[in-house]
């Protein structure tokens, strides 16, 4: 076989992989592991403190803005957009799922894993459910009204 024909066919068996691979995520591409829905959030369910403010603020309030909407001064630069973390699909996910994310980063987004401790990448979890609930509260206002 000559190089050609075998360039060609190791670009288009590479495609395929690709194709393959990609079909089994998410539209953008960025999917938690199952593995991450296991992960048990050690401080689920209390309120977010100060020092918990002040890590969202510092590491993700440049790109996802100070109410998680995403439309931070940075992430209007950024390809892909930062996520709205107050939308559906991430109130959607597992803190596990949440806590993957941050860790590992994707595309424009860092990772954490040596940045931050894993306790304080679950208490920047915890501070995004609560934007999600002031949220959730804000639209049940204007409902009301």
């Amino acid at each position: 076989m000559n190089y050609s024909l075998r360039f060609f066919l190791s670009c288009f068996i590479t495609i395929i992989i690709t194709n393959s691979i990609y079909s089994q995520t998410s539209s953008d591409g960025w999917v938690a592991p199952k593995t991450a829905d296991n992960l048990i959030n050690p401080i689920a369910g209390l309120q977010p403190q100060l020092a918990t403010t002040q890590l969202f603020k510092s590491n993700c309030s440049p790109c996802h803005g100070d109410k998680g909407k995403g439309d931070g001064p940075v992430g209007a630069s950024l390809t892909p957009r930062p996520y709205n973390l107050t939308k559906s699909k991430v109130d959607n996910e597992t803190d596990g799922a949440l806590f993957w994310r941050i860790t590992n980063g994707h595309q424009s987004m860092p990772t954490f894993r040596n940045t931050l401790s894993e306790m304080e990448r679950w208490q920047i979890v915890l501070y995004i459910r609560s934007l999600q609930q002031q949220e959730e509260n804000e639209a049940k206002t204007k409902h009301k009204k």
